[in-house]
């Protein structure tokens, strides 16, 4: 039996070939080459925007057996390079799946090649780095190939193509805050976790102004992942100058890395990057280690940071590279691996959800007023004790106040106890209870919602209280 002939290579900037089985669109790519060590989530991987102008090298060998889902898709349109791997099957067995993956490729216009040694062009990535690679018909010349790599400019606007155009939104039921999120690549798995959350979310695009999102007196900020260099993203470091202090802002990835920036840190490219499932993460806060999934080719300079008002949170254990920073003041946090990891694992979804809840415990500026949690046997709904001590319940509440949170831990139950203080933030911050003791509470904040009162709680912890101002919260 006559063996199939190659169709397909390409050719690396370095001179070297690998030849292979084309799949997908048949177009010539030039792009720099990557390696994901995931061994699901093929689909993920190409609909991810931060692998815009890359081609992905897959280090597991089998890739497409279970084909496409409708479901599955991290963004609306593929923007990978080119995908490479080992064996390639096109013949689905999932009954999930409506097409195959070199139908997706097909439509979208992205080369794919099969067939390649993708352990020796592993490591020649991981020993040699990035480089950018042309992907073609195997009848063109190795001088050809070269010549056209070198013609063809390294972009800049990565972050421009994948942003969304114009504003959106994505509602939940039941909101506890309002959330804008900057788009500068951002996958549609963090999205449906935040709203999973309790947050509504307004997803603007990347190049939206300080005072555009002012205008939205959101709760929060998320900055979210994307492609390229965080220096070409001017943009939305400007704007996180002028935004941090004002409201809470959380970044991962690029937004890890453009914070950094925004605070006078300084970012450098790593020889391969890091991409995969399997990576761990240490706390430095808690001494836990995450595994984390990860995408990207860019990290702080640690050092850089010393000068800064940012804090070191998160190392990589593989390479002790930042992987999480941190202004208390100022609300700001941020990690670089990716907390909502669809696929991949989910030890650190905790961990993001107690930091969402923390950071918009206390977002608006106005006092606080702490009281006891109470619940009324005959409406079934939620009370809390006036200034003149009380029992208003909700319909009643006056205008404006809004619920930003509920302490709950240990200590005395929901109702057994009575009082009423009003704090303000600095006040509130020393005043509540250390950890063994606390009461439950509700805290709220002067505030308005779409022009309707809103009364929504969101379990926060306070630890390391001091206990001895905590008696006024009895009187």
């Amino acid at each position: 039996m006559d063996l199939k002939e190659f169709d397909r290579k390409i050719i690396l900037e370095d001179g070297s070939e690998y030849l292979g089985y084309g799949f997908g669109s048949d177009c010539d790519r030039v792009c720099e080459i990557v390696f994901n060590t995931s061994m699901v989530g093929y689909q993920e991987i190409v609909s991810d925007p931060s692998y815009t102008y890359q081609a992905v090298v897959m280090t597991y060998p089998l890739i497409g057996n279970y084909g496409i889902t409708d479901d599955d898709f991290e963004s609306k349109n593929m923007t990978i390079g080119g995908l490479i791997v080992r064996d390639y099957n096109d013949m689905p067995s999932n009954f999930r799946y409506t097409k195959t993956l070199s139908e997706l490729l097909e439509e979208n216009n992205i080369p794919g090649i099969s067939g390649v040694d993708t352990r020796k062009l592993t490591r020649s990535i991981r020993d040699k780095g990035s480089r950018r690679v042309l992907i073609t018909d195997v009848s063109t010349s190795l001088e050809e190939g070269l010549k056209i790599i070198s013609d063809t400019a390294v972009p800049h606007d990565a972050v421009e193509k994948v942003s969304c155009k114009k504003r959106w939104y994505s509602r939940t039921s039941n909101p506890k805050f309002n959330v804008v999120a900057v788009d500068c690549g951002i996958k549609l798995n963090i999205i449906r976790c935040l709203n999973k959350f309790g947050c509504n979310v307004t997803i603007v695009p990347f190049d939206t102004s300080a005072e555009e999102i002012e205008f939205m007196n959101p709760d929060g900020i998320f900055l979210s992942n994307g492609p390229g260099d965080p220096e070409d993203v001017t943009p939305v470091i400007d704007m996180i100058k002028k935004m941090r202090g004002k409201h809470p802002i959380f970044g991962i990835c690029l937004g890890h890395q453009m914070i950094s920036l925004a605070y006078g840190a300084k970012t450098y490219k790593l020889k391969f990057g890091h991409r995969g499932g399997n990576h761990p993460v240490k706390n430095l806060e808690t001494g836990k280690i995450e595994i984390t999934s990860q995408n990207h080719s860019y990290a702080v300079d640690d050092k850089s940071l010393e000068n800064t008002d940012l804090s070191l949170t998160h190392i990589n254990l593989l390479d002790n590279t930042v992987e999480g920073v941190e202004c208390k003041k100022d609300r700001v946090f941020s990690v670089q691996y990716h907390p909502e990891s669809a696929p991949g694992p989910q030890d650190h979804r905790r961990a993001a959800h107690h930091d969402l809840l923390c950071a918009g415990h206390s977002v608006r500026g106005h006092h606080l007023c702490v009281g006891p949690r109470r619940r009324d046997p005959q409406r079934r709904v939620g009370h809390h004790h006036g200034p003149a001590g009380l029992q208003v319940p909700p319909r009643l509440w006056p205008q404006g106040p809004r619920v930003h949170g509920a302490v709950r831990a240990g200590g005395r139950k929901a109702g057994r106890t009575g009082g009423h203080v009003l704090l303000n933030r600095e006040e509130a911050s020393q005043s509540l209870p250390p950890a063994g003791g606390k009461e439950n509470a509700i805290i709220f904040s002067g505030g308005m919602y779409g022009g309707k009162n809103t009364f929504q709680a969101a379990s926060v912890e306070f630890v390391r209280h001091r206990r001895a101002n905590y008696a006024r919260s009895r009187l």
